[in-house]
């Protein structure tokens, strides 16, 4: 089961985030994708710390957001 984030803007089946790493996970529905400065607002409210986000589409891993320098970059 899914439900649409307003602030990633895609539909999240859990999110994960591992406070010892600083790695946070999101699980979308497949075909999804989120909005890259939504997501990276929701894992800074958990955590200024974050440097890594990896989002899933389905089973298919999707995008990964990288703080480098102080700045975020998506590969």
């Amino acid at each position: 089961m899914t439900r649409f984030h307003d602030t990633m803007q895609c539909y999240v089946r859990s999110v994960a985030y591992d406070f010892y790493t600083g790695v946070g996970t999101v699980f979308m529905e497949e075909d999804s994708c989120t909005d890259m400065s939504g997501c990276i607002d929701v894992f800074e409210r958990m955590d200024s710390k974050v440097r890594r986000i990896e989002t899933y589409a389905g089973a298919r891993q999707d995008t990964t957001y990288i703080k480098v320098n102080c700045e975020w970059i998506a590969s």
